[in-house]
């Protein structure tokens, strides 16, 4: 819906885990979970949607311990960026 909130998110990227649920804080929803790899261009097949301020998938069901800060640094700068040749969403 135009204007609705929703928020991406990547793998391992722990950004997107800060606040802690432990410290009170949830999340908006939906939740866009891309499943691939850091420089892999994702299909629609690698995005899933997660509903519920707190879920235990997507980013959050990822081990904890394993973070990576370029797997933020990849999309968001591809998602954030205006124009250039990332990748966009479209809803159909």
């Amino acid at each position: 819906n135009k204007g609705g909130n929703f928020r991406v998110t990547h793998r391992n990227d722990p950004v997107p885990r800060l606040p802690p649920v432990v410290l009170g804080f949830v999340h908006i929803s939906p939740e866009y979970f891309i499943s691939t790899p850091n420089d892999v261009v994702p299909t629609a097949n690698d995005i899933t949607r997660y509903d519920g301020a707190i879920n235990l998938f997507g980013n959050s069901g990822n081990n904890p311990l394993k973070t990576d800060l370029s797997a933020h640094g990849w999309y968001f700068n591809e998602v954030g960026a205006c124009g250039g040749g990332g990748f966009e969403f479209k809803k159909e």
